[in-house]
């Protein structure tokens, strides 16, 4: 994090005039921002005649240099595929993608209505197929997922979404660019489908990046910018190992006894421990949970916990984390049917990190941190002590 990933794709980019380029990055802001940077020329999906998918599909039958995001390199379906092989395009990915996620209908009996009336069967595979090929609109976004198997059950219940593997193999080069990938679960999917990968290291010198062999870093060094909270809020509330995860949150015990001793260390902290003006104060929890734990002060501090991939906070420095992170149950069950194991705390230090790694710290400054989870606090202890 921070090392220099961004810098050294757009000079990749730079001095590789011949080669043609997909920059995939989770915001859209930072689109602009490789736009600018590259001397070459970067063009954005705009949102005119079939949208900015209908757009996206022309540049790269054109085989224009591109910039996009996670959400519209998502909906690139099996049809890109010769495109893509046609353009010989390296994919250079800020981020690794959510290729596995649980998959919600726009409206909760979609489903249910499509299979009773057969536009819609489940294979063998568990993938679901379409049969209707005239009924569009509302359904138009199953109807596509179906059709690039996109879309399958677990255990005949649980409604799961993925990324075609085929995208990633009709790239000549695919570089992804992401701190702690073995954490990531992107990994496990690379695993699951075959796709062989490289670590690789960025190293910085006389103003220039390189690729290198990789090479674990030494956390230690930032033992002395960051400041963490151990005191007594931390042991008010009794906490089991799954305490702060986002079930926790939606508990009606805690809501009634727990959520306003967090929302109560929460204000102490910023007011009284740290001290600082509101505009240097980032907070986190679930999305779910933020309506419980916002306050006087801080509210407007709220960054999601899953934030990643933008300099937008680089000014804050005083910082609360209030999240048990797990990964989705869904998830879970999909890898373990496959006789993959996650490493939950792998994959929640991670997440923590990316965090982090949004505010002051990020350019070498110095933090003030509150972790409230007990669970949380040790990994990212441990972390800085090597032990990951």
């Amino acid at each position: 994090m921070g090392s220099g990933k961004t810098s050294w794709a757009i000079q990749h980019m730079n001095e590789s005039p011949s080669d043609s380029f997909l920059y995939i990055t989770p915001f859209l802001e930072e689109t602009e921002r490789i736009k600018k940077g590259a001397y070459t020329c970067i063009k954005l999906p705009a949102n005119k005649g079939n949208g900015k998918h209908g757009n996206l599909l022309e540049l790269l039958e054109n085989k224009e240099n591109i910039a996009s995001t996670h959400e519209l390199f998502k909906r690139l379906d099996k049809g890109c595929i010769d495109t893509i092989s046609n353009g010989h395009y390296t994919l250079i990915l800020d981020e690794t993608l959510d290729a596995v996620q649980p998959y919600v209908p726009n409206k909760k009996d979609d489903i249910t209505f499509l299979r009773s009336r057969g536009t819609i069967t489940i294979d063998k595979d568990n993938y679901l197929q379409w049969n209707d090929g005239d009924l569009t609109t509302a359904y138009d976004d199953i109807k596509t997922l179906s059709n690039n198997r996109c879309l399958f059950y677990i255990n005949s219940t649980v409604l799961m979404w993925r990324y075609p593997p085929e995208i990633f193999e009709c790239f000549d080069k695919v570089y992804v660019m992401t701190y702690l990938f073995d954490s990531s679960i992107m990994k496990y999917y690379f695993d699951l489908y075959g796709l062989n990968y490289v670590k690789a290291s960025i190293t910085h010198k006389n103003g220039s990046y390189t690729l290198s062999n990789y090479e674990k870093s030494d956390n230690s060094v930032f033992k002395k910018n960051i400041d963490i909270y151990q005191g007594n809020m931390n042991t008010r509330m009794k906490q089991q190992v799954t305490s702060l995860s986002s079930t926790w949150y939606k508990k009606p015990y805690n809501i009634k006894n727990n959520i306003p001793s967090i929302k109560k260390n929460l204000l102490n902290y910023f007011t009284n421990i740290a001290r600082t003006d509101n505009k240097c104060r980032m907070w986190t929890t679930f999305k779910s949970a933020k309506e419980k734990l916002k306050g006087k002060g801080y509210t407007n501090g709220f960054v999601p916990y899953n934030c990643r991939a933008t300099n937008e906070y680089q000014d804050k420095t005083v910082l609360a984390y209030c999240v048990n992170c797990y990964v989705h149950p869904s998830i879970m069950l999909f890898f373990n049917s496959q006789g993959i194991k996650i490493d939950q705390d792998k994959y929640a230090l991670s997440e923590m990190l990316q965090w982090i790694w949004r505010s002051n710290i990020r350019r070498g400054g110095s933090i003030s941190l509150f972790v409230q989870s007990n669970r949380m606090r040790q990994l990212f202890i441990d972390w800085l002590n090597n032990k990951y």
